[in-house]
């Protein structure tokens, strides 16, 4: 049996919840052994989720955020959890039209 964990979520509109999940398994230091996550659209009211992001091979998608003055779901992709040149997505809040946004991003921070 497949097991994930979720290692960041985020709440765009209403009952939807945007997470960056990985398969589970045992620790290892080589991060190079890591799985890489990808993001589902989880449905809160029916618990239905739904992968939206598909990142080539060697690379996950990280830290999800929905961001409201643009309507637009955003995350960093990279190789790994510790990689700190990263790449800035966005989508639409189900993950169509995808598109790459900024290069070597370390965090995302909006500000209101």
């Amino acid at each position: 049996m497949v097991r994930f964990t979720t290692i960041n979520a985020k709440s765009p509109p209403p009952q939807l919840l945007v997470a960056s999940r990985i398969k589970e398994q045992d620790w290892t230091n080589d991060f190079s052994k890591h799985p890489l996550p990808v993001l589902y659209s989880i449905d809160i009211d029916t618990n239905k989720q739904t992968k939206i992001s598909n990142p080539s091979k060697g690379y996950g998608d990280y830290a999800p955020q929905f961001v409201p003055t643009i309507q637009k779901l955003v995350w960093l992709r990279g190789y790994s959890i510790i990689d700190t040149k990263r790449n800035l997505w966005k989508a639409n809040s189900d993950g169509t039209e995808a598109t790459e946004w900024l290069l070597d991003v370390e965090e995302i921070v909006f500000y209101k």
